[in-house]
């Protein structure tokens, strides 16, 4: 199953608090690894970077980290999205009812970034 968690979305940082959102969540039916593609249309701002990382939940109110997380945790190697281009995301595993993603803006300065992150579900 083909979803587009992301569409031409724009997130602005102040240098002050780092912006995250969060995505609807996706039920995962009976897929168990995602794997994806961000595209950064532009990027500027000082040691400005994109982390993602993927959420599941057994029943949509309690969410764990699980899969893909590009902030350098042990569960996924990290990709410094921090400059513009395409970034593919290798496949992950994530068990869950759902799943939905985060996204963070990192930034010491005033900075904005604007990204698609395009991902396919599947049963491994």
């Amino acid at each position: 199953m083909q979803v587009t968690f992301a569409n031409n979305q724009i997130l602005t940082n102040d240098g002050t608090v780092d912006p995250v959102i969060y995505t609807d969540p996706i039920a995962l039916g009976n897929s168990d690894r995602i794997s994806g593609v961000v595209n950064v249309h532009y990027i500027y701002g000082t040691n400005a970077d994109l982390d993602i990382k993927t959420q599941v939940s057994n029943d949509g109110i309690y969410w764990v980290d699980e899969g893909i997380d590009t902030s350098g945790a042990a569960s996924y190697p990290a990709v410094a999205i921090g400059a513009t281009g395409q970034f593919r995301l290798d496949a992950a595993t994530v068990l869950g009812a759902f799943i939905r993603v985060a996204f963070e803006f990192d930034s010491d300065d005033t900075a904005a970034i604007g990204f698609d992150f395009h991902s396919t579900l599947d049963h491994a």
